[in-house]
């Protein structure tokens, strides 16, 4: 009975350690089948130690001690983590399932006759129990969160960049730290036969959990109106952009105008047109052919990149220029603001650089987005050279510069003109 009761305990320990490091990654967005596997890796190493940990002279808090730094130092060297995820995954993982575990072993002792120490260091069934029902809570809730995708977007955003603001970052490892605080709290005053003692302790947890909910809640708070912020910078750029093509617009209409003007003065009909082609002027039996199809949110595309590819296309129209769109989205996509504005700004100077260049043949540019849920991949193809080392082209080349940072990347290409550009849509 002790070989089943033994086997079942170590099962669940795996499960347990599964769950703790899920359910923060699933929070934060990181989620897939590779990091699932580095999942159930660090789950059955921990619950290989935990097993030899106790079958030691440790003292109890000594081998929650010891597996709490190994898991830290596991999570760090497998996924590959900087110091603020690892701090974050590792403290919403330990709190939450703590947190819950408190609660059901709380719930039960007050309902029965059994103790703490009766469910928490014995090899029974009830036990066993009360591990399973905090796995089934912990992984609903992670399985709620991945399939509505409520992920926490915004935090995973600034954990991955390199400029994020002194006050946030502090805030974010003071957040971390007191869930540490709480862990601690709550694993002794679950160990505590002093039952004066155990109720300071549970009233410290309490006051440090609202501490950290506190601090996530200014986190949000924050994150908001950093944001609210960047969209309105981001909206006057565009609209910044918009004046300035239309007066390019309205400049090139006017000389046009004006040559055209001198040269029926002379009455050459034959110079007229000569120079409305040379120049690339439409005729009146010129006909346009603009692709409008694949931009609906029916095939997983985010709204804003709806909303901004949808514009583009307008805006690209203005100059003569086409754009058409090619999606192969294996899982919905996930945009960041920070995303949408690069491509946008990167886009803009692509339709200025091509407007600029004299060609007889139809001006397109083809964009290919492709998602698999792990990366995003958005290759921009336009048929003109481009030389980077040339002052009008500055501005198109800061956009594709503007790429190299955080967890995306680019290639580019000038001769013909090809980038294309990464989004990890899961971190590092």
């Amino acid at each position: 009975m002790m070989t089943v009761l033994s086997s079942l305990s170590y099962i669940m320990s795996i499960f347990e350690w599964s769950a703790l490091l899920l359910f923060p990654l699933i929070l934060l967005g990181y989620m897939n089948a590779n990091r699932f596997k580095k999942t159930i890796i660090i789950a059955v190493i921990m619950s290989t130690i935990s097993l030899l940990l106790h079958t030691t002279s440790l003292s109890l808090g000594m081998i929650v001690s010891i597996q709490m730094i190994l898991f830290i130092l596991f999570i760090f060297i497998i996924f590959q983590t900087n110091i603020m995820e690892l701090f974050v995954i590792s403290s919403i993982g330990y709190g939450f399932y703590i947190l819950i575990q408190l609660v059901f072993i709380e719930s039960f002792t007050i309902l029965s006759s059994y103790e703490y120490f009766e469910i928490l260091l014995s090899s029974s069934y009830l036990s066993i129990g009360i591990q399973l029902m905090t796995v089934a809570i912990c992984g609903s809730l992670g399985f709620f969160i991945w399939k509505n995708k409520y992920f926490l977007a915004e935090l995973r955003e600034h954990l991955h960049s390199k400029h994020i603001p002194t006050k946030i970052k502090v805030m974010i490892f003071s957040s971390s730290l007191l869930t540490f605080g709480f862990i601690v709290l709550a694993a002794v005053a679950m160990l505590s036969q002093d039952i004066t003692f155990k109720s300071t302790l549970v009233l410290l947890s309490i006051v440090i959990l609202v501490l950290v909910m506190s601090f996530y809640h200014i986190l949000y708070t924050q994150f908001q109106v950093r944001r609210l912020i960047e969209a309105k910078k981001f909206y006057l750029d565009q609209d910044e952009q918009s004046v300035n093509m239309m007066e390019r617009l309205e400049n090139d209409a006017s000389s046009h105008f004006q040559a055209i003007w001198k040269l029926s003065d002379v009455g050459s009909l034959e110079s007229i047109r000569s120079y409305m082609k040379q120049a690339n002027l439409p005729s009146p039996s010129t006909k346009h052919f603009f692709n409008t199809n694949q931009i609906d949110s029916s095939n997983g595309i985010d709204e804003l990149m709806r909303a901004l590819l949808i514009n583009k296309r307008r805006m690209a129209k203005l100059f003569q220029i086409q754009i058409d769109i090619h999606i192969d989205l294996d899982h919905p996509m996930q945009m960041t603001f920070q995303q949408i504005k690069q491509l946008s700004t990167l886009l803009n100077d692509l339709l200025f650089v091509y407007y600029e260049k004299q060609t007889s043949e139809e001006k397109i540019i083809t964009l290919t987005i492709h998602s698999n849920g792990e990366f995003m991949e958005f290759k921009v193809e336009c048929p003109v050279d481009i030389n980077p080392i040339h002052v009008e082209n500055r501005n198109l080349i800061n956009s594709i510069s503007s790429f190299e940072t955080g967890y995306s990347k680019i290639v580019a290409t000038y001769q013909p003109f090809t980038s294309t550009i990464i989004f990890s849509q899961q971190g590092g």
